[in-house]
């Protein structure tokens, strides 16, 4: 399967184990340093799979409501970890 195919076939429990090893990755940093990381992070992959970030972000906003409207234990634990794991300030 392609990388977008992959990208559009995403299961809501992929995304979140990926969401929580990317977490668990970049905790202990800065919020400023964590959240440019991860965008930089994205602009190469996508750039690496010939893939637009911008459509890639898209994409995962969907995913995000989708689990929210159908996966809701995912989208609570998902929400819980964040707020327990991150860092405020």
């Amino acid at each position: 399967m392609n990388i977008h195919d992959q990208l559009t076939n995403v299961s809501s429990s992929a995304a979140a184990t990926a969401m929580y090893a990317v977490t668990d990755a970049l905790q202990d940093m800065r919020p400023g340093q964590m959240a440019v990381g991860a965008a930089l992070y994205l602009v190469l992959l996508a750039e690496h799979y010939g893939e637009s970030a911008r459509d890639i972000l898209s994409l995962a906003e969907r995913v995000d409501k989708d689990i929210a409207l159908t996966d809701t234990d995912i989208h609570r634990a998902i929400r819980a970890y964040l707020t327990n794991e991150l860092p405020r300030d």
